[in-house]
């Protein structure tokens, strides 16, 4: 079975979770956009110390999306 990569992976978990109701808000109040900050660590055996990217996300209603490293 192979994973997909993280960031897919979230964004795939994210979408499906607003599309599905779990993060849903009372009708009078549905969200149109969602904005957040990351940090995203990745542990290889070869480095000495793990690789650090940090960006941030944001999906506006209904097809949009950005993903964006710093």
């Amino acid at each position: 079975m192979k994973f997909l990569p993280f960031p897919i992976a979230f964004i795939a978990l994210l979408l499906f979770m607003v599309s599905s109701g779990v993060c849903a808000q009372p009708k009078t109040a549905q969200i149109q956009t969602i904005q957040a900050d990351f940090t995203q660590e990745k542990h290889l055996k070869i480095l000495a110390r793990p690789i650090i990217s940090t960006g941030t996300f944001t999906f506006a209603a209904p097809q949009s999306l950005r993903w964006q490293y710093i």
